[in-house]
């Protein structure tokens, strides 16, 4: 059985290189004058990439052949409802809008819907929808527009299935109240009253500013109320206020990446896109490491404040993604990019996986770049040369962390590496390194190694309750789940390996009668709260009678990222240095 975790359902669409440097006005060809959205005349540009898709007209600027910069999560799908285009009307309703610069930077797509019989939408376009978006694969960043007719429709027969998206704008419109809407951020330009009020309640919104809404406890559930005199000036005001600031996926009782759309009509959480203006952004693909043969991929975001920091005073995470994962997900998924802004932390997300295997076979294959991966003493090599690029770095406060696989590989490196990392922290990590973290606590005489681990209760691979018993873990077979048949799922020898390693007294097996979730006598267990989710902290402490280890067992989360966690686990690696 090879060490690395197989967890091919996470394979996200390939797109390497360098900043696309595409303009705005390449994205669109004939200049036309023709009516914007006040009636006025105006230098229309019409977006001349559209094609003929089921009725509709549609682009994908990944088909393309448009560059990743950042992960594809990010990337919007837009729908646009404007009424019957033919190919020429609806280049020319893109074009108006303005589309052309977000496709471009963030590898978006865009669709231009048509009503499915006649010249109106009806109940029967909503189905419709939710049918044409499941297609597209796990919702991320779909977001919907509509223009007059296509306005009642958004904020009428399509309301209620608004529960996936991450932001609507509205352009006109007379008579949708928005019956059933549930809670989506939302331009509303022009938009019926009770529409408007409708939506501000459904977000449970209150009045900030002159026409701006947010509620007091999630502020991405935005609602701004404009009067824009066309759509040109409408969307790019809605861009800046509303459409760049959120994703959406739903992590709760499944994974994003598993849930159909049209299955899975729980509320979808809004997740921040971080504002990479802030950061001094480096990509590195297939790259030259000093001390190293062959080629590696990284990515390093240095909060722009901190690029001339005084020597040793910033300290640096490194954030591993898991198995086949982009490392551009990890960082921009995990929470520590909003972070690293607030805190003056430096992340870098390494391509760290030598190779990759897929489900069911043991035969290595290339990892997501096709790179060499910078794993075990290379991670260290290649940190001796960051250290020396950044000097503002504190080499005493190095923390490693990261997801599924990474989480893994993060547990494994805190200890193999302890005189690097100053603290390790784990999120749904299985126990793929366990043998090998267990062979270096045998004989340990190092330091104590911090460690903090997290894990959702809903999480596929059933890490947690440490006996297996988790009935959200896959299924395998008749009465059996992937937690019990996979010998590399099972993590509680981590916590023993732990407990020897930080000299504490070694459990010699697990008893959900001391602790539910972790089966071990913690010093002291609470409830608190991660975000809007609810979870169980368990706390042993070292010698010093402070914490050295803390185990979180978080309720309604699935196996992913939640941005709360980089939080929580950095008020515990502020606590330690190497």
């Amino acid at each position: 059985m090879n060490d690395r975790f197989a967890l091919s359902r996470r394979r996200f669409l390939a797109g390497l290189g360098a900043v696309s440097a595409t303009a705005l006005a390449a994205c669109g060809s004939t200049a036309e004058s023709s009516s914007n959205g006040s009636g006025a005349a105006a230098s229309v540009v019409k977006f001349d990439k559209l094609a003929a898709s089921d009725g509709n007209f549609a682009y994908n600027a990944a088909n393309d052949g448009v560059q990743y910069h950042h992960s594809d999560m990010l990337s919007p799908n837009y729908y646009v409802f404007a009424g019957k285009k033919d190919l020429d009307g609806a280049a020319e309703v893109v074009g108006k809008l303005g589309l052309a610069q977000s496709i471009e930077d963030y590898v978006g797509q865009v669709t231009v819907v048509n009503p499915s019989e006649g010249d109106a939408y009806t109940s029967t376009d909503a189905d419709k929808f939710v049918e044409l978006a499941a297609a597209a694969g796990p919702a991320n960043n779909v977001k919907v527009i509509g223009i007059d007719d296509g306005a009642d429709f958004v904020l009428g027969a399509l309301a209620p299935k608004l529960y996936f998206v991450a932001g609507i704008m509205t352009f006109g419109g007379s008579k949708a109240d928005a019956a059933g809407i549930p809670f989506v951020p939302a331009y509303l330009c022009g938009a019926p009253q009770a529409a408007i009020d409708a939506v501000i309640a459904a977000n449970g919104a209150k009045e900030v500013g002159d026409g701006v809404y947010e509620n007091p406890d999630d502020t991405l559930r935005r609602v701004v109320v404009a009067s824009d005199a066309d759509v040109t000036t409408a969307f790019a005001n809605c861009w800046e206020k509303v459409f760049s600031k959120n994703y959406r996926q739903h992590n709760e009782t499944t994974e994003f990446y598993m849930a159909n759309i049209a299955e899975v009509t729980d509320p979808y959480l809004l997740y921040t896109i971080p504002d990479f203006s802030q950061f001094d952004y480096v990509e590195n693909y297939s790259a030259s490491v000093k001390g190293l043969d062959g080629a590696f991929t990284w990515f390093e975001y240095v909060p722009t404040r901190l690029k001339d920091a005084s020597a040793g005073t910033v300290p640096l995470i490194v954030t591993l993604h898991g198995n086949q994962n982009d490392a551009r997900v990890q960082a921009e998924s995990s929470g520590w990019l909003e972070l690293a802004c607030e805190e003056d932390i430096i992340v870098f997300a390494p391509e760290w996986q030598d190779a990759v295997y897929e489900s069911g076979s043991d035969e290595p294959q290339p990892n997501f770049y096709g790179c060499d991966g910078l794993q075990n003493d290379r991670l260290i090599t290649w940190l001796d040369t960051m250290f020396e690029k950044y000097p503002q770095i504190d080499t005493h406060r190095v923390y490693v962390t990261g997801l599924s696989a990474g989480s893994s590989a993060s547990e494994l490196y805190g200890v193999k590496y302890a005189d690097t990392f100053a603290a390790v922290g784990g999120v749904s990590g299985p126990g793929i390194d366990k043998e090998e973290i267990a062979t270096l606590a045998a004989d340990w005489g190092g330091a104590n190694v911090p460690f903090t681990y997290i894990c959702g209760d809903h999480d596929f691979f059933g890490m947690i309750p440490v006996d297996l018993s988790s009935p959200y873990a896959f299924p395998t077979g008749e009465g059996t789940t992937i937690a019990k048949t996979d010998p590399r799922v099972p993590m509680f020898s981590i916590i023993q390996s732990y407990q020897k390693i930080n000299g504490l007294p070694v459990s010699d097996n697990y008893d959900l009668s001391l602790n539910p979730w972790y089966g071990v006598k913690f010093d002291k267990t609470s409830d608190i709260m991660l975000g809007c989710k609810s979870a169980q902290e368990n706390v042993l402490n070292g010698a010093s009678g402070t914490p050295i280890m803390k185990f979180v067992a978080v309720k309604d989360l699935a196996h992913w990222n939640w941005k709360p966690e980089a939080a929580y686990l950095w008020e515990f690696f502020k606590g330690f240095t190497r």
